[in-house]
This record gives structure tokens, C-alpha cells and sequence, in this order.
């Protein structure tokens, strides 16, 4: 996680945001329906669709990996 981005992920957190996945170029973060994407030049993103699509595509990124 690059500087920036962390200090952003502190920010949230501090707001009431949790982790939700940890990716190789971003931090999915939520608060209830409220969803967040990390870039790691620290600049954030709203939005459930394109969070919940992330997430989507990160699980079956990680399901092709443990069957390969």
C-alpha cells in the first residue's frame, strides 16, 4: 500500500470504513451501503455498482488461481 493511499484507507477508517479486499492497485473499503475504492495515489471512488463488480471479478480472479 503507497503512502498516500494509506493515509486515505486511515481516513476512512476513522469515519467508521473497513477493509473489505485488499488488491494489488486498490483498497475496497464499505460502511454499510456506502462502498469506497483506494487507488494508490490515494484518490477515492463512490459507488456499489463498480465496487460490487471489483469484488466480483476479484473472487473468480482468486478461484482461476487456486484451480491453475
Amino acid at each position: 500500500m503507497t503512502p498516500l493511499q494509506r493515509s486515505t484507507v486511515q481516513t476512512l477508517q476513522a469515519e467508521g470504513f473497513q477493509i473489505t479486499r485488499h488488491q494489488k492497485d486498490m483498497v475496497l473499503m464499505s460502511s454499510g451501503a456506502d462502498h469506497r475504492m483506494v487507488r494508490t495515489d490515494g484518490s477515492q471512488r463512490r459507488g456499489n455498482q463498480a465496487a460490487e463488480r471489483l469484488e466480483r471479478l476479484a473472487v473468480i480472479a482468486e478461484a482461476a488461481e487456486k484451480r491453475a
